[in-house]
This record gives C-alpha cells, structure tokens and sequence, in this order.
C-alpha cells in the first residue's frame, strides 16, 4: 500500500490510501469517500468523456515508463470534486474476499478480488469505460483487440472507436495547423534525449510543435515552435484529436465549455510534463525562501583587489589581497560582510583553506584561481595573504573572492532539488498546504481531521490530522518523547514505515539511539533501526555500528542465507547461496545490496533534513514511501529543510520550539527578500545565464501575487511589500504553524 500511496503522491492515477493495517487475518484500506457529481455541464461538453478516457490512458503510460508498478489488482474510480476540470479516473486497490472477509492483497491472494492487475491494459480500459457511462458494445469491444494488450493499442482503439478529442487552442496557433483542425499528439522525443509529453503532428513525421499550457494572459491552449525537431515515442499512446478555436462571438455557454476544456487540458500537461501546479503562490512562496537562503551567501563574496608586496607585506612566493568589505554587489547594492579575521577563523574552523577568484559576485561561482588562505596582515585584518602552492598560477589584479568550499554548493544545489520535487508531490499540495488550508473549516478538508481521530482513540498527543505540532522548550522531553511516538505508532501497526529527521547530525544520532534502545524490548523484537547518511560521514565510519545499514544489511543478508541452507542439499542451490554469499564483497568492499535490501525492511529510517539521502528518497522511479515523518529540531527548520520529509510521508509530525530562529536573523533575511523583489529587471536580464533562477521566480512573483487595478480594469503586479509580508511567514515554518494552528488549540505543549 506504501508502493500505491507514493505513486498517487507523484501524480500517478491512483487513489489516496489515507491508512492501511493488518487486523488478525485481515488486511485494512481507507480511501478516501469521494463520489464525483455527474452534473449537468459535464455531459454538455462535447468531447470531455473521451478527453478523461485519453489522460487515463497517457497515464498509464507514464506509470509504466516510470518503473515496475505495483502488483495486485485494481478497480478504477472517476474521482474529482465540483469542478470537472480536475476529474480523473484512478486506480483503486481491489481487496480480495475470502470467506466474506477481506483478506490480504498480496498478488498470491488475489484470485477472490474483483479488478485487473495493472498490465491487463483492456481491463482496466473497460472498467474505466464503464465509470465514465460510455456506451460500447462489449462483444465488438472485446474482438477489436488482438493478442498485444498494450497502451497503444488502447489509443488506437479509442481514435476507431470515438470521436476526436478537443484541444481549444489561441487564434495564433491556427496558423500552424492543417486546414480541416484535425491532427493527433503524442509523448514524443529529439535524438538529443529530450522530450515533451505532447507534440502536434499532421502525419507520421517529424515535427516541431509542442502542445504548451495557457499563456500569462490565460486559456486556450498554445501551439509553440520549438527549435529542436521530434519524433513520436514508440510506445507512446497517439490521441486523434480536433482542434477548436475561441468562438466569436462568445455565447455564454460555449465559453463556459471551451474554458473548462482548456482548464483541464492545462492540468493534463502539467501533471505530464512534472510542472504541476504549484507553480502559483504557494510554490513561489517556497522558493522564495530559498533565495533568501542563499542571498545570505552573499556576505562571504568579496571584492578583492591585489596589493604591492611591500604594501601588503606578502613574501616570495605570497599575494596580499586587499578585502573591500563595503564594496556594493552589482545587483543587490550594500552587503555586510565580516572583516577578514573573521573570515580566517571561519576557515580555521572548518578547516576549509582554498579561496577563489574570480569576475563573478556569484558566491557558488567557483571557477577561476584557487588560492590556499595563509594569514591576514598584522596590523590589519582585510589585508589577506593568500599562496599559490602550485606555483604557476598568474594572481588577478581584481575580482570577487569567496571560500572554495564545495559543500554549500552542494547543499545549497540539493535544497534548490529537493524543493523543486517536494512542491509537486501530493503530500505537500494536499498534506501540507490542504491541512493548513482545512484547519478549522467545515468544507471537504475536515473530514480527514475527524477520520484519523476516530481511527486513532489512543493517540498519545492531543492533536490529529496529517500535520501535527509538538511543542517544547530545550529540557521538556522531546526526544523522549519522539522514542515514545515510535513505540506507539508500531504497536498499534508493527508492519508502519517510519522517517526520523533533525537538521542536525548530532541530533538525529541521539534521536536514532533512543529508538534503537526502546525497540531492544521483546514485543518489538525484529524491527530494526537504520541510520542513512552520505558523503564524508559515510566514507569516515562515523555512524554507530547498531544503525550503519551496511553492518546490519550483512547480518541481516547473512542470517537469511544462513536460513536458507536449510531449504535444499542439491548442489546447484548450494551453489547459488554461496554465490549470494560471495556478492556482498566486491572488489574489496563491501557491496551496496545489502544496506538498500535494510533500508527498504527497516521499521525506522533515519535521516539529516537535507542529506542527499533524503533526495534519493524523493525521487518518482525509485523513492520511498513512510507512513509516518518524525521531525525534531522543527523550530529551527527552513522550508526547504522541512519539506523532503513532508513530501515523502502520509502524516508529519513536527517537533520545536517556535522561538529556535533568532529574530535578528529573520529580520535580515526579510530585508533581503525586499532587495531581491527590488531588483534591478534591465540588470537581471542582460546577465540572465548566470541568474536563471532568479530571473525565473521574479518572473512567477510577477505573475502569482497580483491584485485587480480598477483604474486600468486589468491585474496588475502587487507592491514589494505586500509580497515580501505574503512570503515573511514561510521563513518561520514551525512558528507560523504553531500559530496558526493554536488559534485552534490544535498542537500539543511539553513541559
């Protein structure tokens, strides 16, 4: 069920599984109750049955592309809420009857349950016909289908069988299609390994025309020339479809039509293409906060200009550089940065000595000359000497200095990765956002409150839904009380997944520690702990051996072998076994197999906020899935230090203390944000290559945080301020929620 949440979390057609358990013999589901309205404008839009039919089977294409879906079988749902334009039909897991109890639904138990499994394409064409009250004679239905069960062959049988299917496009895209409007798409490919999910073609050959969402100035739908030239993928499906123009003049009920087919056509592509459609406020918001992130790099860039020997005092072999701390950055204007003493010891400190410099105020930039830091002048601090230990390099008589420490850019890259998948998952749009949005409503949202109270009668906290809050100065027991939580939730469900994150190493150790004592008791016997780490601590052994998924994967891999034996004597299988035995060393070390087979049994995972492990989970082919995320150290969490264990868990739990964040660091961190919603554009675009990400989101702030001018009738782009007080409470993730949500009394207080 895990396996099945995570696809519907990365926008696969599935349902949400909002819990799963095993109960005695039985094996419980919950899904969510939605029963899509079959009103009266959804069977006046002409085409709109045979557009869902087509996106359910553009899906199950993608399903496929993305890995080994997951076995059983399925019913298919038509699942949406009032507004058609986000009707789909999905894929619900059938449990198996025995005995008339529901049983497990494992693919071995499977023959009782109704559905097909995920491969028998024309069943699941059938059943998804039927949702949709599509009249087709099954006999002809059946005989139009030879021995290939395949996507496209299910395309090919909705072009035979139905009408085309309407795309509303612009007047300017008529231009660009043939004369009788008729033409088909398909997930198409460039012989350089691009692709896009919906290209335009009139006939089997190449094109260059992509299918593009609406515009900034709104619906229809856009065709748009590109350079690169595509051919259609080969096991894509291929949709007849029919071109449609705006009508003029405009009869109130062809444009409620024709604005609804462009609303889902939009959804569609981007759900598709992986844009989804977070790409408004809320996703501005959250990466907003991550430029304010690393606009504080900034205080480590320099202008630097070199110095006379005699004047910086630099010896043979030496270059005295003088640090011009109140230099302004060419974009951003004043920066305070720290005076060379400060720098030295910050490198002393983490023992990183190499600098560089080179014309870019860029602090990630890190092409050009490298140095090794040796002292700053006697008698003044932003006079440093730096050395040329190969010996060759000419020194540059100016540019910007920064520390060479390929870490922040590292990390600096995987937040700026890890938010970019986290805003299009399903837990954060509807787990994160929807409970903030649904705290406290009576609208669809609330329910999901008071089916996981009636669902969890023993729940140590007082407070319930997919995010919770626990609150607590240093001292009150949230470690304690962590440990406690994971006892609980295993209890009560001993086949649960369980994340454990801090932003801290250190932290997360103590955190992972206590875990591991309190699953050493007998009723937990079997679950075990491991603690995921990469890079350096990885390469150092610096992780307890009781958690290194490496020791306990070689353990655990040995004791199953050493099971095994048991099973047969016949040499061939001896054989094999010992071949197993053999693999968990290669060339030397020890072999990767054996920590990932611990790291998908283990009960609890433990990971850093922004370790490159928890990108790895996050990924759509072959991530992972929790049903519950522990997160300590909350309080002093930035988004982008929170939302990878959000996005990948169907219930977080933060734990903090909302007053971790100093105030003065929030204050400067808003005035950055003003700054850079205060750039220069002129400036920004003549240097776009080296500022593509900012250029990029001043450009959706533009377009998201807008207000209704009444003098010009029009939207117009909000002022700075308004935007930077929009974006202010996401710097302070956990104080915001905890606010908000004690409006409410709705979190729980240590102490």
């Amino acid at each position: 069920m895990r396996e099945c949440w995570r696809r519907w979390n990365h926008n696969h057609p599935f349902v949400e599984i909002l819990d799963h358990r095993r109960v005695g013999g039985t094996y419980e589901i919950s899904v969510p109750n939605k029963k899509t309205p079959r009103n009266a404008k959804f069977g006046k839009v002409d085409g709109f049955d045979q557009l869902i039919l087509a996106r359910f089977i553009q899906e199950l294409y993608f399903l496929h592309k993305k890995g080994e879906p997951p076995g059983g079988r399925f019913d298919c749902s038509l699942q949406g809420d009032l507004d058609p334009s986000g009707w789909r039909i999905v894929l619900v897991p059938a449990v198996p009857m025995f005995r008339k109890k529901p049983t497990s639904i494992h693919k071995r138990f499977t023959k009782s349950a109704s559905g097909c499994e995920i491969g028998d394409i024309r069943g699941l064409l059938k059943l998804a016909i039927k949702k949709l009250n599509i009249e087709v004679d099954d006999s002809i239905f059946d005989e139009w289908w030879d021995e290939e069960d395949s996507i496209v062959e299910a395309a090919e049988w909705l072009e035979e069988s139905l009408p085309p299917i309407p795309i509303p496009i612009n007047f300017k895209s008529t231009k660009l299609i043939s004369e009788d409007a008729l033409g088909w798409i398909c997930a198409s490919v460039t012989e350089k390994m691009g692709s896009w999910p919906a290209c335009c073609y009139e006939d089997d050959g190449a094109t260059n025309l992509e299918l593009r969402a609406p515009g900034r100035s709104g619906p229809p739908m856009r065709i748009r020339e590109s350079l690169e030239s595509y051919s259609p993928d080969p096991d894509a499906p291929r949709f007849r479809i029919e071109y449609r123009s705006a009508p003029q003049p405009w009869e109130e009920e062809e444009k409620s039509e024709f604005e609804l087919l462009s609303k889902y056509w939009k959804g569609c592509l981007g759900e598709w293409s992986g844009e989804g459609d977070l790409e408004d406020k809320v996703g501005v918001r959250m990466r907003a906060t991550l430029e304010a992130e690393k606009f504080q790099l900034l205080r480590g860039c320099y202008a630097v200009k070199l110095m006379s020997r005699n004047e910086s005092g630099a010896k043979k072999g030496e270059y005295g550089y003088r640090l011009l701390v109140n230099e302004r950055h060419p974009l951003f204007g004043d920066i305070k940065r720290n005076d060379g003493g400060s720098l030295l010891d910050s490198c002393i400190a983490n023992a990183t000595y190499e600098v560089c410099i080179n014309n870019n105020p860029n602090p990630l930039d890190y092409s050009g000359a490298i140095f090794r830091v040796n002292r700053t002048k006697d008698d003044d601090p932003n006079v440093l000497i730096l050395i040329d230990e190969g010996g060759k390099r000419r020194a540059p008589e100016k540019g910007w200095m920064r520390v060479h420490d390929i870490g922040t850019k590292t990390l600096q890259n995987r937040k700026q990765d890890i938010v970019s998948r986290a805003i299009h998952t399903q837990a954060v749009r509807n787990g994160l956002w929807g409970s903030i949005s649904g705290r406290g409503s009576s609208s669809v949202s609330s329910w999901r409150f008071r089916e996981w109270e009636k669902s969890h009668p023993n729940w140590r906290i007082s407070c319930y839904g997919n995010l919770q809050l626990v609150q607590g100065p240093p001292g009150t027991g949230k470690t304690w009380t962590a440990t406690r939580l994971v006892e609980d939730i295993l209890r009560e469900n001993p086949d649960a997944k369980i994340l454990l994150c801090a932003k801290e190493h250190l932290a997360l150790d103590h955190l992972a520690n206590s875990v591991k004592e309190a699953l050493g008791a007998d009723e937990f016997r079997g679950l075990e702990v491991s603690r995921i780490v990469s890079g350096r601590r990885s390469e150092k052994g610096l992780v307890d051996e009781r958690l290194d998924p490496f020791a306990l994967g070689r353990s655990f891999a040995e004791e199953v072998l050493t099971a095994s034996e048991s099973i047969s004597k016949k040499r061939g299988y001896r054989d094999r076994l010992g071949e197993i035995r053999e693999s968990m060393v290669q060339k030397g070390h020890p072999a990767i197999w054996p920590s990932n087979f611990l790291k998908r049994e283990a009960a609890v995972v433990c990971v850093t906020t922004a370790d490159d492990a928890m990108l790895n989970l996050l990924r759509d082919a072959r991530g992972e899935a929790f049903d519950y995320a522990i997160v300590e150290e909350a309080g002093k969490s930035y988004p982008s230090e929170l939302l990878g264990a959000v996005a990948i868990s169907r219930n977080t739990i933060l734990i903090g203390d909302q007053m971790q964040l100093p105030p003065f660091e929030i204050k400067e961190i808003r005035r950055n944000l003003l700054r850079i919603f205060s750039t220069n554009s002129k400036k920004l675009r003549k240097e776009k290559s080296k500022h593509r990400e900012l250029v990029n989101l001043l450009s959706d702030v533009r377009f998201s945080h807008t207000k209704w001018d009444q003098d010009s009738e029009r939207y117009v782009p909000d002022d700075v301020e308004n935007v930077v007080d929009d974006i202010k409470p996401w710097l302070e993730p956990f104080r915001w929620l905890f606010e908000l949500f004690g409006k409410l009394n709705d979190y729980y207080v240590l102490g």
